[in-house]
């Protein structure tokens, strides 16, 4: 009878506007655990921040099925879920109250119950496991960070607001997601190498937090792993996610804030197009008042990403842009009305204007998108250089009874 009223209960709560982990996923309240996987990862792959990332209600319903599935997946979460619905978490479950009077009968009985269920930690990143990994970690181009975490461990509940902070701060540069040692052990083998963890009775426990970062090859053919070894602070991580996926080979050099330095980078440019057999090749300025913006992760991630079509460098504007510094005259003349800023020369020229972006101070993860995207679409050249490669498509017609096409 009480079960039933908890039940009732749990229904009204959803009924009255908490999210209801069931219908979050699509499935009845009678699913089984496969069939809860299941839908997980068809809404997963469906709503994913990589494949929506304009969308942010997209990426919220992403998250809300991410919880739903850390707590469905799971029988004695769901099972305190069905009794007391989202508020689970803060109701003690029954083997809490069973604990005390089956260890005075029986002193072995805490290694044979093993570790007492605890709330899972959320989060809005995601949240991996075997089913997908291979397709959006494995399969995938881009870099990633994954934190493996215990929902039990003190030390992983701290480092939330610091995990959350760099999930604001990271993507889509680097991509994050997290693992629960505790249900994903295929996993935790796969990186037994940079996990510390031993045999505890029946569990295994890692040193968790435990931070690996990812990054593509060279040759784009397998995953390069890293742990990180620091203090758990976010400025410390963000030091280190730095320097691990670029170091020094693409630091973004200064460039004289004056007519004379803006003509001298524009001639060196120029200078390397002729070496490459005239390719042409954007041209770009990151105008700030900070020296510090031009070695962002952002700014070395636009480099990197954008390195074979454009050159960049970055103009310190010392005191801002109502300064007397010549870097403010020349700022003010190019059309950069806000700081930091990008000019872009898509002919590598001073023949034309430059296209100016404004970068923003505290930009979200879709901004950012839609910067680089910009970025990428204003560094396109106007007259595209003409190749062996890409002569026949451009010109040639497509059919035998065309027009021919002028090029």
């Amino acid at each position: 009878m009480l079960l039933t009223r908890r039940l009732a209960l749990a229904h009204l709560a959803c009924a009255l506007g908490a999210h209801d982990f069931y219908r979050e996923l699509g499935v009845s309240r009678s699913a089984t655990t496969a069939q809860i996987k299941a839908a997980y990862r068809d809404l997963a792959r469906k709503y994913h921040p990589d494949k929506n990332p304009h969308d942010s209600n997209a990426q919220q319903r992403f998250q809300r099925v991410a919880n739903a599935h850390e707590t469905l997946s799971d029988p004695e979460k769901r099972r305190q879920y069905d009794a007391y619905g989202e508020n689970y978490a803060s109701r003690p479950s029954r083997s809490h109250h069973r604990s005390a009077h089956d260890d005075f009968f029986d002193p072995f009985s805490q290694y044979r119950r093993g570790r007492q269920q605890v709330p899972p930690i959320f989060s809005e990143t995601l949240w991996l496991n075997n089913e997908i990994y291979s397709e959006f970690v494995e399969d995938s181009s881009q870099t990633w960070l994954l934190q493996f975490y215990h929902d039990w461990s003190d030390h992983c509940k701290d480092f939330v607001p610091r995990w959350e902070a760099l999930a604001h701060k990271l993507r889509p540069m680097v991509r994050l997601a997290r693992v629960n040692v505790d249900q994903n052990h295929g996993l935790v083998q796969r990186y037994r190498a940079f996990l510390r963890c031993r045999q505890m009775h029946f569990a295994v426990e890692c040193n968790v937090p435990a931070l690996v970062l990812l990054t593509p090859s060279e040759d784009g053919g397998s995953l390069q792993g890293e742990l990180y070894r620091g203090a758990l602070q976010a400025e410390n991580v963000y030091e280190w996610l730095k320097k691990s996926m670029y170091g020094r080979r693409h630091a973004i050099r200064e460039v004289g804030g004056s007519e004379a330095g803006l003509s001298e980078f524009l001639e060196r440019a120029a200078r390397k197009r002729q070496r490459s057999k005239g390719a042409t090749r954007a041209k770009a300025l990151i105008f700030s008042k900070s020296r510090a913006a031009a070695d962002t992760l952002f700014a070395r991630f636009i480099d990197h990403r954008c390195g074979q079509q454009l050159d960049m460098g970055a103009v310190h504007v010392n005191g801002g842009l109502g300064g007397a510094s010549e870097a403010s005259s020349l700022a003010a003349r190019l059309g950069v009305t806000e700081l930091p800023s990008v000019a872009i020369w898509p002919d590598g020229t001073l023949t034309k204007r430059p296209v100016v972006l404004p970068v923003g101070v505290d930009i979200d993860s879709s901004q950012r998108e839609e910067l680089i995207s910009a970025i990428e679409r204003a560094a396109t050249p106007t007259v595209p250089l003409l190749t062996s490669a890409n002569l026949f498509p451009r010109c040639a017609p497509s059919a035998w009874d065309e027009e021919p096409r002028f090029c």
